[in-house]
């Protein structure tokens, strides 16, 4: 695993870089970040996500935007309909 430390402020800093995209990879940069580094407080992941083109009230996405959000959606965990996304709730 590749990391770069550093600091934020008061606040030391792990990137991670990811060995190929996808759920295995984030899955492996997760667990051994766990491992390597156990006194993580918060965790942050940023990159490139496959995304709906447009925000409920029509505003356009591009590229290069920054989109925050209070949780993410694995997308085989739901069904794109044509009145919105629905989540699974069993196997």
């Amino acid at each position: 695993m590749l990391y770069s430390v550093g600091a934020i402020g008061r606040h030391n800093v792990v990137i991670a870089y990811m060995p190929g995209m996808g759920k295995a990879s984030a899955a492996a940069v997760a667990a051994n970040c766990q491992a390597s580094f156990p006194n993580i407080k918060l965790a942050a992941v940023a990159g490139i996500c496959g995304a709906f083109p447009f925000t409920p009230n029509r505003d356009e996405i591009l590229f290069g935007d920054v989109i925050t959000c209070e949780g993410i959606v694995q997308y085989d965990f739901g069904r794109r309909l044509p009145k919105g996304f629905v989540r699974k709730d069993a196997l």
